[in-house]
């Protein structure tokens, strides 16, 4: 049916959603191809350059995955984003999304990392339904193309496999104006649902400075506990980048360098974590 080219895309979507209730999966490849079409036009800048990957995993699995990769999990805004990963990826998995409960309110909307609910028209009929009573996060149910609220730790590998989908992001940088130490600019970010910056590559610094202007900026990464030797690692527990370090940095002055800051334009700098210093926030996975 969906083979007609003179369909409008409505009348697709129509016969799309047909063939997903009756599960004809080879008529549904079908659509999809022929719907993707439209659809890629119309994608948001958030859901570039998609990575699909064939392993069923958990959600934090995912996350580490897509952030080891410069990515992050998508957040779908339409009905058009969910159509453009499935069609990606194919039709036959169910997808993590960035989609998960605010924690600070775990009775309220679902969010993503940016703060923005969730579209109520993106959920599957009856859900969020909170099943179990811990469906805290959001994935891309493959037989809908909706949205659908599962446990975080688990993917279901016996009979709900959910496997990682990545897709580049612009993070959304707040700028503060006064210099503070690194622990009251934690509690600013905190303040505003977000984290401290986490730059991983020398991209994510110019785009700092292009958005802030060039200034010494606090990031999310230090010594903890506080000991001569120890790796410096950002608040998600994952490594910097060696390539990000100003030649001859880490050098723990005095033993009391920390914390760590981008030093003007030239890269990241250990520092006290007391030294006076502009903080940078970005939005965080719940």
């Amino acid at each position: 049916m969906c083979s007609y080219p003179h369909l409008s895309k409505t009348t697709k979507l129509i016969l799309l959603d047909s063939l997903l209730q009756e599960k004809q999966s080879q008529d549904i490849m079908m659509c999809m191809m022929l719907v993707g079409i439209f659809f890629a036009a119309t994608a948001n800048a958030g859901m570039e350059n998609i990575y699909c990957h064939n392993v069923a995993t958990g959600w934090e699995g995912a996350k580490d995955l897509c952030v080891g990769r410069n990515q992050g999990l998508p957040k779908p805004k339409t009905d058009e984003d969910i159509q453009l990963i499935m069609t990606t990826c194919g039709p036959d998995k169910n997808r993590w999304t960035q989609g998960a409960k605010n924690m600070l309110y775990p009775q309220g909307d679902f969010q993503y990392g940016d703060g923005s609910v969730i579209p109520q028209n993106l959920w599957a009929p009856g859900t969020p339904d909170n099943w179990g009573g811990d469906e805290d996060h959001v994935n891309i149910d493959k037989f809908t193309f909706k949205l659908n609220d599962v446990r975080i730790e688990a993917h279901y590998p016996s009979h709900y496999p959910i496997y990682a989908v990545c897709v580049d992001e612009v993070p959304n940088y707040y700028c503060h104006d006064s210099e503070t130490t690194w622990e009251e600019a934690k509690a600013i970010c905190e303040g505003r649902n977000q984290v401290l910056i986490q730059p991983r590559n020398r991209a994510e610094i110019d785009a700092v400075h292009n958005k802030c202007g060039v200034q010494n900026f606090w990031t999310a990464a230090r010594q903890y506990p506080a000991k001569p030797g120890r790796p410096f690692l950002y608040l998600d527990n994952t490594n910097i980048p060696n390539e990000l370090w100003i030649p001859g940095e880490p050098n723990d002055v005095n033993n009391n360098e920390d914390c760590v800051n981008i030093l003007m334009q030239y890269g990241l700098n250990d520092r006290p974590c007391s030294f006076p210093t502009y903080p940078v926030c970005q939005d965080k996975y719940y």
